[in-house]
């Protein structure tokens, strides 16, 4: 089992970590240090106010003192902010290798979000590597957990991570930034499953839904026995499956779906830049726009074992490829 980071004190959204004081003495005289804060005042000779924290920026455990010197990902999850500087965070009780923070479990999607990626086109840009945005939640989690974490991440900061022993769900909503109803639609995702899991009846990665529940019509990518892939087109059922051996084990692999919108439209489904499925003409209208994207581990009932991570999701109405 990972070993788990705990993600510290109250977050402080809005603090600079541009500038820092000096690094605080590690005699241990300074009481403050490592306390919640604030303001600089709180914090004494201890450190300056960052995030809630009396502390200080940081390239190595040296110089925390009895803190550590927190992963890209903890210092993100302690500030509530993507990419800021490492920060010195109290050491944990059960100090590991890797930081892992659980996703929030929430019903509602809210706000439409604005992307934030230098990708044309974009409508959503996830980089797994803070916390979610407050209009994103983890709305379904049966007997699986759904984390963000940093023991396996394709780039960055981290990578989302769905994981159980036994059988269970796992589905993370995002909505787009406007709903597309025709035209051209593109997806492109990272994937990492190991050998050992069995794949059973389907398991699916990645879904684009027309309604916030996804009830009335989505676009599936799934995985199959044999690591097939296969697009599935829903209310219509149509199926769309690879050849055997398109999935890739212990290996991060991008996924690129691009989709023409329409009656006569057309899909395909690229891994690592190579076509695994190609139909130019199906049928790809959905009953209503298409409004939101979903990662997830949802396998069939008969599931066990799952372990999927998921990571640097792109949707957007220009076609995608893989760096």
């Amino acid at each position: 089992m990972k070993r788990k980071v705990a993600a510290g004190l109250a977050l402080m959204v809005g603090l600079s970590l541009a500038s820092c004081s000096p690094q605080p003495e590690s005699s241990g005289t300074n009481t403050n240090w490592l306390k919640a804060c604030m303001q600089d005042e709180d914090c004494s000779a201890a450190g300056s106010c960052l995030c809630g924290l009396c502390t200080a920026a940081c390239v190595s455990d040296v110089e925390c003192a009895d803190g550590v010197c927190g992963t890209a990902l903890a210092s993100a999850f302690q500030c509530n902010v993507s990419a800021p500087q490492r920060i010195c965070l109290p050491k944990p009780p059960d100090a590991g290798t890797c930081s892992e923070f659980p996703i929030s479990h929430d019903g509602a999607l809210s706000a439409t979000p604005t992307p934030v990626c230098d990708v044309p086109g974009a409508l959503l840009c996830e980089t797994f590597d803070a916390p979610l945005p407050a209009e994103d939640s983890t709305w379904i989690s049966e007997d699986m957990s759904a984390t963000i974490e940093n023991c396996r991440a394709e780039q960055g900061a981290g990578a989302i991570h769905y994981q159980t022993q036994a059988s269970g769900t796992s589905q993370t909503r995002m909505r787009l930034a406007q709903t597309v109803s025709s035209g051209l639609l593109a997806a492109r995702f990272y994937a990492y499953i190991p050998a050992r899991v069995t794949i059973p009846e389907y398991l699916a990665l990645f879904e684009l839904w027309d309604q916030d529940a996804g009830m009335s019509g989505k676009i599936s990518v799934e995985a199959k026995p044999d690591d097939v892939l296969e697009v599935q087109v829903s209310p219509n059922g149509a199926t769309h499956p690879s050849l055997a051996g398109a999935l890739l084990r212990d290996q991060w692999q991008c996924l690129t779906l691009t989709v023409d919108l329409g009656s006569t439209g057309s899909i395909s489904l690229s891994v690592n830049g190579s076509s695994v499925i190609e139909r130019p003409s199906a049928v790809t209208l959905l009953p209503g726009p298409i409004s939101v994207a979903v990662v997830e581990a949802l396998p069939s009932t008969d599931a066990t074992g799952i372990d999927l991570a998921i990571d640097d999701l792109v949707v957007a109405t220009q076609p995608l490829a893989c760096p």
